[in-house]
């Protein structure tokens, strides 16, 4: 299996580095550009799949790169972004006054954190997970695109390299990057990761891994 993740590309709440989980934000426009360079450099890749969070700013992310390859884009709810809870809207820094002991959690030990009223990373790694085994059970043939976030690409890759949940903070996945991975005989080779050189010419500054 040819397996190509794809974080979906900039919005503004990405760009001022506030909490985003479930709420619906909408790409910007260096967003909808950065998708639209993602489907150029995999307009010639081979894709059989498409899979996509259902939030709008994955969607709209995967839609424009599928459409080269005249494919659906099928909404999986395994793919949704981390439930912040209630830091869901607030920015780093206001996180950060409101909740300084979980945020130094999550910035040293993520795997002990859940958010208040949402999500541990414990529970996204199982939806990813149970993502994972759906999406091998497809067939070693299969070529696919998988469009998400920050969190779940990053707990999908780190499953697939072989790496703890604690060690997630190492993995790092800018918007619109791409990371492959050749899955065959049960076997695991990286062939690119957080790979993000199709953006340079956008001239857009380097964000924050947030």
């Amino acid at each position: 299996m040819d397996l190509i993740l794809v974080r979906h590309g900039e919005t503004d709440w990405n760009r001022n580095l506030v909490f985003r989980g479930r709420i619906d934000v909408p790409l910007n426009e260096t967003g909808l550009a950065q998708a639209a360079a993602t489907a150029e450099v995999l307009k010639n890749h081979p894709i059989s799949s498409a899979y996509s969070s259902p939030l709008l700013r994955a969607m709209k992310t995967a839609e424009i790169i599928a459409r080269p390859h005249s494919l659906q884009v099928f909404p999986d709810e395994d793919l949704i972004d981390i439930n912040y809870g209630l830091l869901q809207g607030l920015s780093e820094d206001e996180a950060r006054l409101r909740y300084p002991k979980l945020i130094e959690e999550w910035n040293s030990h993520p795997e002990k954190v859940k958010f208040p009223d949402g999500e541990s990373l414990i529970d996204v790694w199982k939806r990813t997970q149970n993502f994972l085994n759906r999406l091998m059970a497809l067939g070693e043939q299969e070529r696919v695109l998988v469009v998400s976030h920050r969190i779940p690409i990053k707990l999908i890759s780190l499953a697939l390299l072989g790496m703890d949940l604690e060690e997630m903070n190492k993995i790092k996945h800018d918007t619109c990057a791409i990371s492959t991975f050749w899955i065959e005989y049960g076997c695991v080779r990286e062939s690119s990761l957080n790979d993000s050189r199709h953006l340079l010419h956008l001239s857009a500054r380097q964000m924050k891994d947030f």
